[in-house]
């Protein structure tokens, strides 16, 4: 594949696997590949491919292909090949910090806030920088965090469309050191507001809770209560994470406001809220296992 940094002398293997009746294709290299669209590492069990497929390493687009009297027939497969407008491959680092910015409050898939960070840029343009973000955070980490790794893999394979080809990686990313200096960090909190939406979407706002035994953990304030938990979840979907005026001035919520705007009580700190979040999340997790 001629001198391309990105390509490893073994950079994959493909067999076919008698027990499953069925090709498969496993990463061997520290860059990655994407299948058919989707990333794979070399952390990565392997996958089954077919005939078809489209297979990208570093900037080589490969069709793996079997003989055409094969189970799979060959104009069924769909692929939509993207165009890459300036729009889409040119990002600037302070349109890449705010969008970051944008993803670290409200979400990787919150699409409206994350284009209004970008300024003018596309919807398409946004989706495309936090593919290849989350991307990039799964190369980074890698077995640093296999637990971290995994979840960034489950939300970017359920959000980035089927059948959507490969693209090359995006050069601003490639070259951000904050990227790799905040890497874990980041990805983290992605993971942590992934579970929170998912939660309030699947159960509904004042639902979130239920079934959810009493949660463990120290308190965050002495006046502190579960209908506290439930909106605090509620407010960071609706306001963003570390938008505690936000939280505060909605009516909507349990926290209170006085007539001039304050608070009744002192919000507290962000490492108990954060420690709270990660209790709540215990919750929700053994409910999740036992009703799942």
């Amino acid at each position: 594949l001629g001198e391309d940094k990105k390509v490893s002398r073994r950079h994959a293997k493909i067999w076919y696997n008698r027990r499953a009746g069925r090709f498969e294709i496993i990463c061997l290299s520290k860059n990655g590949l994407y299948v058919d669209g989707h990333f794979l590492s070399r952390y990565y069990l392997p996958i089954p491919i077919d005939s078809g497929s489209l297979i990208q390493i570093g900037s080589h687009m490969l069709y793996f292909l079997l003989p055409l009297d094969s189970s799979r027939d060959l104009d069924s497969v769909d692929l939509k090949l993207p165009r890459m407008s300036p729009d889409i491959v040119n990002w600037e680092v302070a349109e890449l910090s705010r969008v970051v910015d944008s993803i670290l409050t409200f979400g990787f898939n919150s699409w409206p806030n994350l284009q209004k960070a970008s300024g003018v840029r596309s919807l398409q343009a946004v989706k495309r920088l936090s593919f290849k973000l989350l991307a990039s955070l799964i190369h980074i980490i890698g077995i640093r965090d296999a637990v971290i790794t995994s979840r960034l893999v489950k939300i970017l394979t359920d959000a980035q469309p089927k059948g959507t080809a490969a693209s090359p990686p995006l050069a601003a990313l490639e070259n951000w050191d904050e990227l790799r200096k905040h890497a874990l960090i980041w990805a983290k909190r992605i993971v942590l507001l992934h579970q929170i939406r998912t939660a309030v979407q699947t159960y509904g706002e004042t639902a979130v809770l239920d079934g959810v035994e009493e949660i463990k953990g120290q308190l965050p304030a002495k006046w502190w209560t579960r209908a506290h938990d439930v909106d605090l979840l509620r407010g960071i979907t609706r306001h963003g994470f570390g938008n505690a005026i936000a939280i505060i001035n909605d009516r909507d919520l349990c926290f209170g406001t006085t007539k001039d705007g304050g608070m009744n009580v002192r919000w507290p700190d962000m490492i108990a809220i954060g420690e709270r979040l990660r209790e709540i999340l215990r919750g929700l997790h053994q409910r999740n296992a036992k009703y799942n």
